[in-house]
């Protein structure tokens, strides 16, 4: 066998074992907030256009998937699917991105230790557009690679196209395009820096061209608030600045875990990894890190130019975490561990290349790159059977799921269901699930007649979800909703939860008013509050305390 062929076959290989590892258990895990709201982007019946007037991300994934749920349906697996099946396309683009900027050994180290990295594999199980944009990185740079070995009016498009495609699936994509201007410098390409010049400002135009008018339609010509979601504000609270970007590097190599990193979500939390191998893995990566940068053992790959190729991925991963970060310290609109990913293919490639640098050593030396690989996969595979058993064995805390179902088997017709946003997107996720259908502010089941009301107890908050503006404050929305109640027996449900001060002020609003409340209990769902019209009493039996 030649070794094109065996380097092909293990390339395989490795892209089969990471598409394996993405669908596993894909769907044991409730969608929570963010890929909830991916799937009411989706399906909202209102339009698209008119939800993205409020929405600050750009349509790219909510088109695609929007036609992937009318295809595949909306269950979680199908939801996720697309983002598995972007993981380990990315993981092959990655092996495909060190064949070309270094060799076959560089790229199939950085497409193996791609394959199994946790934080890929989590985003790769999550319906959102971290994978795609990932994707979409990785084929730019192909594509310009290869406009620039053969320059053509074709190729300066399709490299344009792509990254065109990348900032309209997540603004942030503009910091890993960025780098890709050095390659100009970088490639050894047979034609002079003048028509490179040309080429590269030619598919930059024709980004600026299409993503220009869509800003000033989406930022200037409408009401369209650039703000800073709360939840991005106390990340950056809790953690010191000067942290950030470690954290991201960390997050990058070994994933997240409990008690490391604020606001992290499904079975992270749970999720108690030894400190011994955290500092075991990151002590590995750091190594790793230096032995890419010293120059010593270079030449033993035989690679041209290796250290501007080097210094390229070094860019890419430091204006894109940078640049993150510094945007970030005048206005939190970044996560760690999130919109960073945009960095992830540099970080791998990097890794792959120092794998393949130890394993170019002479004689038992190379044997290091075997031992620096072990130390990796035991690290990460720990990670990953935590990950998987953990989602196996532990439902989440709330669970939407159960409360949507007592919902839908107590309330009645004429009833009213209110809740925040945090809980509403989840919950009208699985109340769907069940057969109800959210149009305007109602619940409907088709199939057996049944509906109740459905409103979001921050009425100005109904707008992003495509509902015409209620100016309402929530005390006189409060009103509203005791008095919808058609008769003694229609109950008015409150999704509440006491970690949520607007919860806990809505609570009091409606305890001021003729209206006997009980929470109803759930073993391990989202707390759930019955309230009904009695003239006498003005109790709130349950809410206190809770």
């Amino acid at each position: 066998m030649s070794p094109h062929r065996r380097s092909a076959l293990t390339a395989a290989a490795i892209v089969t074992v990471a598409l394996l590892l993405r669908v596993f258990r894909i769907g044991d895990q409730e969608l929570w907030f963010d890929e909830a709201f991916s799937f009411h982007m989706a399906t909202i019946p209102t339009g698209l256009w008119e939800a993205l007037r409020i929405e600050n991300s750009p349509p790219l994934h909510y088109l695609f998937l929007r036609a992937w749920a009318w295809v595949a349906g909306t269950s979680e697996v199908a939801l996720r699917l697309p983002s598995a099946a972007f993981g380990a396309l990315g993981v092959a683009l990655t092996i495909a991105a060190g064949r070309r900027l270094f060799n076959w050994r560089v790229g199939l180290w950085a497409g193996a230790v791609m394959a199994v990295s946790p934080i890929h594999i989590y985003y790769s199980q999550e319906a959102r557009s971290y994978t795609t944009v990932i994707c979409l990185l990785l084929l730019t740079y192909l594509l310009l690679l290869r406009a620039l070995d053969h320059s053509s009016p074709g190729r300066w498009t399709a490299t344009g196209l792509a990254g065109l495609a990348a900032i309209y699936t997540h603004y942030w994509a503009i910091l890993g395009l960025l780098p890709s201007v050095l390659l100009l410098r970088v490639w050894p390409s047979p034609y002079p820096m003048r028509d490179r010049l040309l080429g590269y400002a030619a598919a930059a135009s024709l980004i600026a061209a299409c993503v220009v008018p869509w800003v000033i339609w989406s930022f200037v010509l409408i009401s369209h608030p650039f703000s800073v979601g709360p939840s991005m504000v106390r990340v950056w609270e809790q953690i010191p600045p000067a942290l950030a970007i470690p954290k991201s590097l960390e997050l990058f190599g070994i994933g997240h875990q409990a008690d490391t990193y604020p606001n992290v979500v499904k079975v992270y939390p749970s999720l108690q990894f030894p400190t011994s191998l955290r500092l075991v893995g990151i002590g590995l990566f750091v190594l790793l890190a230096v032995w890419t940068i010293v120059p010593w053992g270079d030449r033993r790959l035989e690679i041209p130019d290796i250290g501007r190729r080097k210094t390229l991925l070094w860019s890419w991963l430091a204006i894109a975490v940078g640049g993150m970060w510094i945007v970030s310290m005048f206005r939190p609109t970044s996560m760690v561990g999130r919109h960073d990913l945009v960095a992830l293919p540099a970080f791998m490639l990097l890794v792959g290349f120092a794998l393949a640098k130890l394993q170019a050593l002479p004689g038992k030396a190379s044997l290091l790159a075997s031992v620096a690989a072990l130390g990796i996969f035991v690290v990460v595979g720990l990670k990953l059977f935590l990950y998987y058993q953990i989602a196996a064995s532990h439902p989440p805390e709330p669970s939407y799921r159960q409360t949507a179902a007592v919902l839908v088997s107590q309330a009645q017709t004429g009833d009213m269901v209110t809740f925040n946003s945090i809980h509403g997107t989840p919950l009208l996720y699985y109340l769907h699930r069940l057969g109800y259908r959210w149009e305007q502010r109602e619940c409907r089941n088709p199939g057996t007649g049944r509906h109740f009301g459905c409103r979001i107890f921050l009425p100005d908050e109904e707008v992003e979800y495509g509902l015409p503006d209620d100016p309402s404050s929530l005390s006189s929305f409060a009103r509203m909703l005791r008095f919808s109640l058609k008769g003694p027996d229609n109950v008015l449900w409150v999704v509440a939860d006491g970690a949520f001060i607007s919860d806990r002020v809505f609570l009091a609003e409606l305890a001021a008013l003729d209206l006997v409340g009980d929470r109803v209990p759930i073993s391990n769902g989202v707390p759930l509050f019955a309230f009904r019209p009695h003239d006498a009493l003005r109790s709130t039996i349950g809410i206190a305390g809770s």
